[in-house]
């Protein structure tokens, strides 16, 4: 049994037999200060202490990234974060959490287009030609896809040129995971983009990399987006991969016959 458990925005806890995997952990207050202002609802379930916790952070945003994961859960003897590389520290920082300390030991810096072994878990790293990482990990046996900040940003005619450049580096990027077959994806359905856009780069992956069951985050609270989605013809076939989530908070028990 895998528990599956949408905090909020791209935020999931995955909790395996014996490995929590946190991705993207901001708290309730995070995008308060957004133009317009995000509100954010959703909590961190109890994670049980006998199994290893793992915190993947994407990027340095404040939409993906926060002190709090240290302050938390740095006490923990059993977990490890993962940041990329080009995510800075101020020096405030490491010595308000005793990071001086823990850096050779359970914080891990990854960077773009690598292979890493952690703790038991296989990593590769992505490029989603902004900034940070997007992460492929497999822990017992199961394969997960957290797309960060990947994703074809299709802005329409007034951007392009971008779009354009968008599109391809997320073409390139999920070539790469063509010869895998992925357990869990979390994939952005970016509602900023109108339903058009927002659907572009989750019908890509849909039709282009072997996956069981695909989680649509960064829908800003427009789970509207979920069922205009899945009613679209040229996915019919794929729709029951697309995973429900239509509230903050909303757990996942997937047993195992419900994957491949």
């Amino acid at each position: 049994m895998i528990r599956v458990t949408f905090v909020h925005h791209d935020c999931f806890v995955v909790e395996l037999n014996e490995t929590i995997l946190v991705f993207d952990y901001i708290p309730k207050d995070a995008l308060m200060d957004s133009e317009p202002p995000v509100y954010l609802h959703g909590k961190m379930p109890i994670l049980p202490e006998d199994k290893k916790l793992f915190f993947f952070v994407s990027n340095g945003n404040k939409d993906a990234f926060s002190e709090e994961i240290f302050s938390y859960y740095g006490k923990r003897s059993d977990s490890h974060f993962i940041l990329p590389k080009d995510m800075g520290f101020m020096t405030k920082t490491k010595a308000r959490y005793g990071i001086h300390g823990l850096f050779n030991h359970r914080i891990h810096r990854v960077g773009l287009r690598q292979n890493y072994e952690i703790e038991g878990l296989t990593i590769y790293t992505l490029n989603p030609n902004t900034t940070g990482v997007a992460y492929l990990v497999e822990a017992e046996g199961i394969t997960i896809y957290h797309a960060g900040d990947l994703n074809w940003t299709n802005w329409g005619v007034e951007q392009e040129l971008y779009s354009h450049l968008s599109g391809s580096n997320y073409k390139r990027e999920l070539k790469k995971l063509q010869n895998k077959h992925i357990d869990l994806a979390f994939i952005s359905l970016d509602q900023r983009l109108g339903q058009a856009g927002a659907k572009l780069g989750f019908k890509y992956f849909l039709e282009h990399v072997p996956s069981d069951l695909v989680f649509p985050m960064k829908l800003f609270g427009h789970y509207d987006l979920i069922p205009y989605l899945k009613e679209d013809p040229e996915i019919i076939r794929l729709r029951d991969k697309v995973i429900d989530v239509d509230r903050e908070g909303i757990v996942f028990e997937i047993p195992d016959d419900r994957r491949r």
